[in-house]
């Protein structure tokens, strides 16, 4: 299942990391990280640097666990299941955040808002990837019960509620994410 989530959002994933900028030094987040992808192709810039991961769901930190051992082993990379309207990480820790196709899913989003923006040093930048309602509900069943669908304004306003500034969106036309957008800002100084 999470080798499926990899492969089908490649697209969205590198769209999300590309916004981020990531450095070699970076203190990097991924919130909700799912299948992965987005830890392991950050791991190939953030080198010196160190990267978090967390998800709702302790069997896919479980199977993190075992796919990513060696960063884990080397001290690279931190995993623990956590609510994202709960982020177990002091004040300021990370300087770039990127989370993907979990913002359907906050029951408080702004609450859960919030929380990135605690743990996002000034300065650093948080970059949203997802699917917009029209492509959202081409899906039928699957997302027509416990999915929020948003808009790319109400993500955006969101972030700017929230203390984000620069915000801006770019609406993705590839193969796989037309329909899709990532949406990224800057923390305030």
């Amino acid at each position: 299942m999470t080798a499926m989530l990899n492969r089908g959002n490649n697209e969205l994933i590198q769209s999300t990391l590309a916004a981020l900028d990531l450095q070699p030094d970076d203190l990097y987040l991924d919130a909700g990280f799912g299948g992965g992808g987005a830890l392991m192709l950050a791991a190939r810039t953030v080198r010196t640097g160190h990267m978090y991961g967390i998800d709702f769901s302790p069997d896919v930190v479980v199977a993190a666990h075992r796919r990513m051992r060696s960063l884990v082993a080397d001290g690279r990379l931190d995993l623990m299941t956590a609510d994202l309207s709960d982020l177990p990480l002091r004040d300021g820790l990370v300087n770039k955040v990127s989370t993907m196709n979990t913002i359907y899913f906050w029951p408080k989003p702004e609450t859960a808002m919030a929380s990135l923006h605690r743990v996002i040093a000034s300065g650093g930048r948080l970059a949203i990837g997802f699917a917009g309602p029209s492509k959202m509900t081409t899906y039928g069943k699957v997302t027509a019960r416990g999915f929020s669908l948003y808009e790319p304004d109400a993500v955006a306003s969101l972030m700017a509620e929230a203390g984000f500034e620069s915000v801006s969106t770019v609406a993705l036309s590839g193969r796989r994410t037309a329909g899709e957008y990532v949406t990224s800002g800057i923390r305030r100084v």
